[in-house]
């Protein structure tokens, strides 16, 4: 595997990271370059299961229905609504803002 060195330069801050040549997602922010792994982000189960929570334990965080979160898990369709309150949930739960996209595998209507 080929590993490449990529150096961002923002506000005047040198960062370097180690990343794969192969599995690169860049995207562009003003002026700030963003760098992602394409299988970095893990899943609503791989959230939830790190958590050592249960399916009802997540719906109860969220204030959703257990329904919603299976069929979120599953990679159903979901409510805009729906992906929020999970979203939400996860980053209340891990001190931390979650995105609804950065949760891999959750299909938003």
């Amino acid at each position: 595997m080929k590993l490449q060195r990529v150096v961002n330069n923002c506000n005047t801050m040198l960062e370097a990271y180690l990343l794969t040549n192969t599995d690169l997602k860049i995207l562009l922010h003003t002026n700030k370059l963003n760098i992602l792994e394409r299988n970095d982000m893990p899943t609503l189960r791989q959230y939830r299961l790190d958590l050592g929570w249960s399916i009802t334990m997540l719906a109860g965080e969220a204030r959703i229905s257990r329904k919603s979160v299976m069929v979120a898990e599953k990679g159903g369709w979901i409510q805009a609504p729906t992906a929020k309150a999970i979203s939400s949930a996860l980053s209340r739960a891990y001190r931390r803002e979650i995105k609804p996209w950065e949760i891999e595998g959750l299909n938003i209507l």
